[in-house]
Parts: C-alpha cells; structure tokens; sequence
C-alpha cells in the first residue's frame, strides 16, 4: 500500500488478527484444548518440568500445578539441603562460570535433611498438586536386578504415602534416558503399584503410550510467543 509519495509499505496484523492454521482448516484458540491426562490425572497445561534447582522451587511447583501443568522437585537440591536456598541461588546467578563451578561443589557438600525433604512434599501438596516418586537413593536403574529396582522404587511410594497419608500412583525414571532404564525397571514400576511412569526422552504424548514409559519435551526459558511457536512446531497446538 502507499504510503506516501513514492513510498509503499506492507499491511501489518495484531495477533488478535490472527487466526492459527495448524492443518487445512482454520480454528480459533477457543476452539482447541491443549489439556492431556495420564491414568485418571487430566492436566490442562502441556508442561512437564525437568526436576532442577535452577528451573523448579516448591513455590514454582505450586504455581505450574495450579496452572494445570506437572512439575517435578529436586528432591536430592538445594530445597532439600537449607530452609532457604534462595540466597545462595541469588549468589550463584551472579558468578562467573569458573566461580559458580567451585562454588556449587561447596553448596552441594551439605547434606539432605530429611526433615525439609518432607517439608517441602507437604507444602506443594497442601496447595493441591499431585505427589509423585523418584526412587529413595536416585541410581541409575539399568543393569541393577529386578529386585534392587523394586526395592527402590516401591521404597520411595511406601515413604511418600506414609509421609502424605494419600495414594501416590505417579513416578519418574531417575535420570530417565532410553539408556538409563530396561525392561526390570518399568516391571518393577507396575509391580509396584504405579499407573503412570515419566521418562527424560523426547517426544509428545499421544493417545495410547504406553503409561509407564511417557515421553517428554524440553522447555527452556522462552517468550511466550516463543513457546507457543515451540508448541505448534511440536504438533501439541
């Protein structure tokens, strides 16, 4: 269009002007849900969290449990070592790379008390978001007899659910590579009592996955605009 004496220019579109194809037909936001469900658990937000100090707090657990998203705690981090790691996270954001290296091996060298471990179960599961398991030390599960994986991994349900009071039915791989479980560790997961399982390996889940080896993507720290074209890139919306 002119714009002026010898001057064109493009028509420009809001994003309220504009309509998502993501197929050949045109549908509007209101008319696609991006909520999915693993056993009887329906999650409105298509997040899984990697279970990380840098990425998840009690408090950020909450919130994205609210928003209908699944996060995962750190249950062996910093939430587990100090009642409030929040300064020491402030200190190690503002070090160089060769400082911060030295300076989390001397942060990390506190032990995990057991006590905050179930603090911090109890606070996010007061504010109504699901608990799910880890196994009680965090190995590597492949290569270990069926019986150590289950001792492990039926450990760490028996000590959430007497922590809690409650069924804990959800649990994820340590680790949780292609490389990092077999097939003893997603038996001893059914032995156990779980009904759903979350592995690190990339992908979407789809209707009919198999439950106890659910995939997952990677997030990182992305615009909102970003994110969204990050989700329709992966076919999720």
């Amino acid at each position: 269009m002119e714009i002026g004496r010898g001057k064109s220019g493009r028509r420009a579109y809001a994003l309220d002007e504009i309509g998502i194809v993501p197929s050949r037909r045109t549908r509007r936001p209101e008319d696609v849900s991006t909520a999915w469900q693993i056993d009887a658990y329906r999650f409105e937000l298509p997040l899984v969290t990697a279970p990380m100090d840098s990425v998840i707090s009690p408090a950020t657990a909450v919130a994205i449990g609210r928003l209908g998203g699944l996060p995962v705690l750190d249950a062996e981090g910093l939430w587990t070592r100090y009642a409030d790691p929040e300064p020491l996270l402030a200190e190690i954001a503002s070090l160089t790379d060769e400082q911060a290296t030295t300076r989390l091996q001397q942060i990390y060298a506190e032990p995990i008390k057991d006590e905050l471990v179930g603090e911090r179960i109890a606070e996010i599961r007061a504010a109504g978001v699901t608990i799910g398991a880890h196994t009680v030390d965090h190995v590597l599960l492949r290569g270990r007899s069926k019986e150590e994986q289950y001792a492990t991994i039926r450990g760490s349900k028996d000590a959430l659910e007497s922590e809690l009071g409650q069924r804990v039915s959800a649990f994820a791989y340590p680790f949780g590579g292609s490389d990092d479980i077999d097939d003893a560790s997603v038996l001893a997961v059914e032995e156990a009592g779980f009904s759903t399982a979350v592995t690190t390996c990339p992908g979407s889940v789809r209707s009919g996955d198999d439950p106890l080896r659910l995939r997952r993507r990677m997030v990182m720290d992305w615009s909102g605009p970003r994110f969204a074209a990050q989700l329709s890139r992966w076919g999720i919306w």
